[in-house]
């Protein structure tokens, strides 16, 4: 007896066995960087950093008049970034805002806020700087700049 044997039916399950294969070690590896993900939300949470943190977002509550001015200065500061991004010159109402937040830092509720707020974008910084210095992202500031030197050779 004679079997025909279709090489492209073969072929296309090996392939979808492999795919298979990989889509459940590729989910099983997701899985794991979920949990390390907690692991560091775990770590994050209980960090000085972001208890110093907690503790100076409830005294700037509890201060609601200077938590009202915080977020004013920050909405102007906002609007004005925006003003700039869209071309227009905003250099002087800018440096009024500076001296506006210089003098409500001197506020204590504020400053050990705004303190806290930088130690932990300071932490936030670090941990993204640790993945971007290991892995290989595209940067268009490589591109261009291997474009450039192409060029010039």
């Amino acid at each position: 007896m004679f079997y025909w044997i279709d090489s492209n039916n073969i072929r296309g399950d090996i392939i979808k066995d492999e795919v298979e294969t990989n889509n459940i070690e590729n989910g099983q590896n997701r899985r794991d960087m979920l949990i390390q993900a907690e692991g560091l939300l775990q770590m994050l949470i209980k960090s000085d950093e972001y208890q110093r943190y907690l503790r100076a977002k409830e005294k700037l509550e509890q201060d609601s008049e200077n938590a009202f001015v915080l977020a004013e200065l920050r909405q102007q500061q906002m609007r004005l970034h925006l003003i700039s991004m869209a071309g227009e010159d905003v250099d002087e109402e800018i440096e009024k805002l500076d001296q506006l937040f210089l003098t409500y830092c001197n506020e204590p509720s504020i400053s050990e806020f705004l303190y806290a707020e930088e130690r932990m974008s300071k932490l936030f910084g670090d941990i993204q700087q640790i993945f971007v210095d290991n892995l290989d992202f595209w940067s268009e500031f490589e591109f261009f700049g291997q474009r450039l030197n192409n060029s010039l050779n």
